[in-house]
């Protein structure tokens, strides 16, 4: 597991600017994406879920704190994925 709090440097910012941005943050990473889910809070925040094959990146925001966390979870018996979920979180680092 990789797990990051990282601070926001705008506010809020809408859901469907924020899943492009983790989907191709965990495609660019190497790992599998196939699924996603992400909601927009009212007046501000979202929370979002990348499905992988490898496990899943999950993003919340809180706005009003200027604060963001993102977590990737890379499963694999066979593989050690630690350095693609890094990865992951390197470039989703870039609030949404």
């Amino acid at each position: 597991m990789v797990r990051t709090a990282l601070p926001t440097r705008r506010s809020s910012r809408v859901a469907k600017r924020c899943a492009p941005h983790a989907l191709q943050a965990t495609r660019d990473a190497g790992l599998t994406v196939v699924g996603d889910a992400f909601y927009q809070f009212e007046p501000q925040g979202v929370t979002g879920t990348v499905l992988l094959a490898e496990s899943h990146l999950a993003i919340h925001t809180w706005p009003e704190r200027s604060f963001v966390t993102v977590d990737v979870y890379v499963c694999n018996l066979a593989t050690d994925n630690s350095d693609k979920g890094a990865a992951a979180v390197q470039r989703a680092r870039r609030p949404c």
